[in-house]
């Protein structure tokens, strides 16, 4: 029996799922971060660890990896499968695999906002990507990009002694007294603690918060508004990540601000296929189509 062997690696961890040929899971593993473009090593060990748990299979490989499109180093990942593992396998980014799983090859776009941030749309005839630049060049309307603007108003009300209660309350609820304090911190901060910050401050209604929340939730959408207008109609939008599925009001601001660019409503769904599962779906639609 054929088996695929799908790989999800971002900013948080790696997913590795075998597929039989009827897309039913077999057995599944999870690893530390694969975000090439972060650390390309620690990202190989991930995938490599993953993969070896799946040679027992001998499954043909399917990776989704963070920074796969924009690493000059991609290309080496399949090379030392096959050189160790013997196992074909091809790279896309871990969005275009997110695609995959929620869209196939139809027109649609996906938006992820989890860690990290991206766009990809299919306009029919080709894949179209804004951002996925990483948090030091952009990462808008992720869990890293909220964080980021938090802090950054923070400071910004700090050095202008403006609206010293309501910063006062936030530089509580994150551990800090003052403005030394708030940079010592955020320095401090790895992308995944970055993460586990943002899940907790997101959670409050505080009004400060909340600003930052419809700031990254605009940035984001700004992305989505580049590429909607190329999309052939029918097409759904994808929302999927944990910013999306943990903040209601960074989703409903999101959607509110991207209908404006579109000039209508547009229609978006919560994508409960998990991400991984592109890649049995890529696969056997190129298999099927041969």
């Amino acid at each position: 029996m054929t088996m695929i062997l799908s790989i999800d690696g971002g900013g948080t961890k790696t997913l590795g799922v075998v597929y039989d040929e009827c897309g039913r899971e077999v057995e599944r593993w999870t690893a530390g971060p694969a975000a090439l473009h972060v650390d390309f090593e620690a990202a190989w060990e991930a995938i490599e660890w993953i993969v070896d748990q799946a040679t027992k299979y001998q499954p043909t490989v399917v990776l989704g990896i963070s920074g796969a499109e924009t690493s000059a180093k991609a290309a080496e990942i399949p090379t030392r499968i096959y050189m160790k593992f013997g196992l074909e396998s091809e790279i896309m980014s871990d969005i275009k695999l997110s695609y995959f799983a929620h869209h196939g090859k139809k027109s649609g776009m996906d938006i992820i906002a989890g860690t990290g941030s991206v766009v990809m749309a299919f306009t029919g005839e080709q894949f179209v990507i804004r951002g996925g630049w990483g948090p030091r060049l952009g990462d808008e309307g992720s869990a890293f990009g909220l964080v980021r603007s938090i802090v950054q108003s923070l400071l910004a009300f700090l050095e202008e002694e403006e609206r010293v209660d309501e910063v006062e309350e936030v530089l509580n609820m994150i551990g800090v007294r003052d403005k030394a304090e708030l940079i010592q911190w955020t320095y401090k901060q790895d992308r995944m603690s970055f993460a586990g910050a943002a899940k907790k401050l997101a959670q409050s209604n505080h009004v400060l918060i909340q600003e930052a929340v419809r700031k990254e939730a605009e940035a984001l959408a700004k992305q989505a508004g580049q590429l909607v207008l190329k999309l052939q109609e029918p097409f759904e939008i994808g929302l999927t990540g944990s910013v999306f599925e943990k903040n209601e009001d960074f989703a409903r601001h999101f959607q509110s601000v991207l209908n404006g660019y579109a000039g209508k409503s547009l229609s978006y769904h919560p994508m409960h296929e998990e991400n991984v599962f592109g890649g049995y779906r890529y696969l056997m639609g190129k298999w099927q189509s041969n």
